[in-house]
């Protein structure tokens, strides 16, 4: 599913969402974050929801002139007994960036197994 370019609200925000049935999935999402800060700032990203497994990532960025763009890559899994609405959670140091090219899908799978 492809979203839209929202604007960094310097808190937790959600950056698209999947509502997902019953069932095992592997989850991927990626995005690019823009900074338009003259400073150097942060970004992190999750998934969340029902049980969603995988780990956060971070990236710094440069002021707006010099490595201000990074693409971040999410993969995770989760097993729902229900339909839950799934999301990809970001959260950047500044208001002043916004996330482009954001992707996220769920595949399907028969059964998860963690190790």
């Amino acid at each position: 599913m492809r979203s839209r370019r929202p604007t960094w609200t310097g808190a937790e925000q959600i950056v698209s969402t999947l509502n997902l049935p019953a069932g095992a999935y592997i989850l991927n999402a990626h995005l690019t974050a823009n900074n338009n800060a003259t400073t150097n700032q942060s970004v992190n990203c999750r998934f969340l929801g029902a049980g969603a497994f995988g780990r956060a990532s971070s990236i710094d960025l440069g002021p707006n002139t010099n490595l201000d763009r990074q693409v971040i890559a999410l993969t995770g899994s989760v097993n729902l007994t229900q339909t839950v609405a799934v999301t990809v959670r970001c959260t950047a140091t500044s208001t002043e960036g916004n996330f482009l090219d954001i992707g996220f899908t769920a595949v399907r799978v028969g059964t998860l197994t963690q190790t």
